[in-house]
């Protein structure tokens, strides 16, 4: 039996003391969670040659008012291979609609799918190409979020330890800072009759130890619902400033996805694409005097699927991937099932 890491025990012993306070302030404070569990065949060459059951989930959320103008809410996983971790943990305080201030460890506000990617809240059950590559999944910053909205305007300003620099954009999550840079950004939305929606967000923070290069992140998204169907799609671009010597790279993809409604079955399609290229990171990088061999990726995936609603918070999905990649011929298409709950 593997010991537990020092991490892993300060984490256990966080949750232990944050359900023993629930428990004692449970009047004001709510319990939800989330449970989660794949299934995965795949062609020959996938990574899924055979087949799988794969990635159990379970998380609990905690929430509630501490008073009338200060909230809290706390997050914490249980993932294969007895992983615990906390997803969330921060504390507010909501001036009005317009101005709500949060401190503490926070979910991103960058697009829409990184802050609306648990199994229950997504229609398909594989990541989306530009959010598996492009940025840590489920991306989360130690510091301050102001966010609000007024006359359909919404807004998110962020300051925060920032993204470390690694050997791939989404291998960059950190806790502590590593450099003496604070990262920024914001995102703002328009909300529409008719339920539209769209937004602009923007990161932008120094990411290596030395606290000379920037990673500059950038996305665009869409959203439309009706009685009928909804239409989805989200555009994310990364500048990776380089040093001298070596080209800055850069990253893009985008994804959309278009579901209809029927009584009790929802069936859903989608299509990805992500492009990377960059010379001084990717396999055998190990900090700025060891540069590795480099990216050079574009791939492809168009995606069908199904989603049977079993009851108000119980879903059962079906998706097959199509995957393509640039000048490479690969038989990697993978069938994925997944069942889902939320309480």
């Amino acid at each position: 039996m593997k010991k537990m890491t020092t991490r892993n025990k300060r984490i256990h012993l966080f949750v232990l003391i944050f359900i023993l306070t629930a428990a004692v302030v449970s009047a004001q404070v709510k319990t939800g969670g989330y449970f989660a569990c794949d299934y995965a065949r795949g062609q020959s060459e996938s990574i899924f040659s055979g087949d799988t059951f794969l990635n159990p989930l379970m998380g609990i959320v905690f929430s509630g008012q501490a008073s009338s103008k200060i909230n809290f809410v706390s997050e914490a996983t249980l993932t294969q291979g007895n992983v615990v971790d906390i997803t969330q943990a921060w504390a507010g305080m909501a001036y009005a609609d317009y101005i709500n201030v949060k401190l503490g460890l926070f979910i991103v506000p960058f697009g829409q799918y990184n802050e609306n990617n648990l199994p229950h809240q997504s229609m398909l059950i594989n990541k989306p190409l530009y959010a598996e590559y492009l940025f840590p999944f489920r991306w989360r910053d130690v510091g301050a979020v102001t966010e609000g909205i007024y006359s359909g305007i919404l807004y998110s300003l962020y300051i925060g330890n920032g993204l470390a620099e690694s050997a791939y954009l989404n291998t960059g999550q950190q806790f502590k800072d590593n450099n003496k840079d604070k990262a920024w950004g914001g995102r703002f939305g328009l909300r529409l009759d008719q339920g539209f929606d769209a937004y602009y967000s923007l990161y932008r923070g120094k990411f290596d130890d030395a606290n000379t290069r920037n990673l500059v992140l950038q996305a665009v998204n869409f959203s439309w619902k009706t009685e009928q169907f909804q239409f989805f799609s989200e555009y994310t671009k990364a500048n990776i400033e380089n040093p001298d010597g070596f080209s800055n790279g850069s990253a893009d993809g985008y994804y959309i996805q278009l579901s209809s409604f029927f009584s009790g079955i929802q069936p859903v399609a989608s299509y990805q694409r992500y492009k990377y290229n960059d010379e001084f990171h990717g396999p055998g990088f190990n900090g700025s005097l060891e540069p590795g061999t480099g990216i050079a990726r574009e791939k492809s995936r168009w995606t069908i699927g199904a989603v049977l609603r079993l009851s108000n918070n119980a879903l059962l999905k079906v998706e097959y991937d199509f995957n393509r990649e640039k000048d490479i011929e690969l038989k990697n298409n993978v069938l994925f099932c997944q069942l889902a709950m939320s309480f």
